[in-house]
């Protein structure tokens, strides 16, 4: 009965994809603060295939279903397809990380950051996988900082948190 729904499902999913709109949901919290991201400064605008996005779509149905291995074959057919952007790669990113397939997580990080360095998603989950996962507090610094460079406009957690974080460097430094 679970397979035929997630067969419906599916289905569903991709006649709403082809039709036109992708809906992307975002269920981690590093991602809760994308109201506030911009690619400020970005001169080219990365829009992904229509096969990368119906894959980030299964992936996305198949985490909400809590099937990780259908969700891990959606996203790497995403990749296979071409997915280029931030989102996208985000998404995969966050989804390694919640899976502790940390050097995974951290090279579709810096994928997404190759790909549109001025991306302040990409920066704040890297400089939060660098804090509370590596414990690289120069790293998220560097992070939070850029964040703050290129979201709509600042955020007043974060200056907090890079307040905490020079702190933190000086005192790891005398």
């Amino acid at each position: 009965m679970k397979y035929f729904l997630l067969k419906i499902l599916m289905i569903v999913l991709i006649s709403i994809t082809s039709s036109c709109s992708i809906i992307k949901t975002f269920s981690d919290q590093s991602l809760s603060a994308r109201d506030s991201f911009s690619d400020k400064n970005s001169t080219v605008e990365v829009t992904d295939s229509k096969e990368a996005n119906i894959a980030l779509n299964k992936a996305l149905l198949a985490i909400k279903l809590q099937d990780i291995g259908t969700a891990d074959k959606a996203f790497k057919a995403m990749l296979l397809a071409g997915a280029k952007s931030p989102v996208a790669l985000n998404r995969y990113a966050v989804f390694l990380r919640e899976q502790w397939r940390m050097e995974e997580a951290e090279a579709m990080y810096l994928k997404a950051l190759k790909v549109s360095p001025n991306n302040a998603m990409t920066h704040w989950n890297l400089a939060i996988f660098y804090e509370l996962y590596r414990g690289d507090y120069k790293q998220a610094l560097l992070h939070y900082q850029a964040y703050q460079q290129y979201a709509t406009s600042p955020d007043k957690r974060v200056i907090h948190w890079i307040s905490d974080l020079n702190r933190r460097l000086e005192k790891e430094s005398t």
